[in-house]
């Protein structure tokens, strides 16, 4: 009966011993969590914030730039050709870089294989 007992307290300081160091290891895990979590937080804002400011200063660059480029073109294909087929030919080249770029667009945030 004394065998059946110490092995039992046994049993029960080692199941202690083994929450507490469970306990201690969740507890340590959940602050690294945390502080990654934060680190992350405010690397996601930071890196929104410089993004959202390059796409608002890029895209009206952008697109004076694709009017300009746009105008030259026309200015050049109307001592080629009549100012409607000039000006047909400039819409038709803008809607396929137009196309391009938003097929290029769709590449790099499309889904991607796991």
């Amino acid at each position: 009966m004394k065998a059946i007992s110490t092995f039992i307290v046994r049993v029960c300081d080692l199941l202690e011993a083994e929450g507490r160091s469970l306990r201690s290891a969740v507890r340590e895990e959940a602050r690294d969590a945390r502080e990654h979590g934060k680190r992350l937080a405010l690397g996601l804002g930071a890196g929104l914030a410089t993004r959202l400011a390059i796409l608002l200063i890029g895209v009206p660059l952008v697109v004076g730039g694709t009017a300009l480029m746009a105008a030259g073109l026309l200015s050049w294909l109307e001592t080629q050709m009549t100012r409607s087929l000039a000006l047909g030919t400039t819409g038709l080249a803008v809607l396929v870089l137009g196309g391009l770029c938003l097929g290029l667009l769709s590449l790099a945030f499309g889904r991607r294989a796991p």
